[in-house]
């Protein structure tokens, strides 16, 4: 979930990062931006099952959510 939104925790850093760039990037912005309307209708429907099945659901709302 966490790659997939382009999270990651400030008070930790990856080893790779001392020796190359790396990039974050935000999936879900990519999904949501589409130019496709049914790439867009399908993320949001899978958001909306995510939300509504996932058993740690409250964990992952907020990023989810925005």
């Amino acid at each position: 979930m966490e790659i997939l939104i382009g999270f990651r925790d400030p008070n930790t850093v990856a080893i790779k990062e001392f020796y190359e760039f790396c990039t974050k990037l935000n999936y879900f912005a990519i999904l949501i931006n589409d130019k496709n309307a049914s790439v867009r209708e399908a993320f949001l429907k899978a958001i909306g099952d995510w939300v509504s099945k996932l058993p740690d659901k409250y964990d992952h709302h907020t990023r989810l959510v925005p």
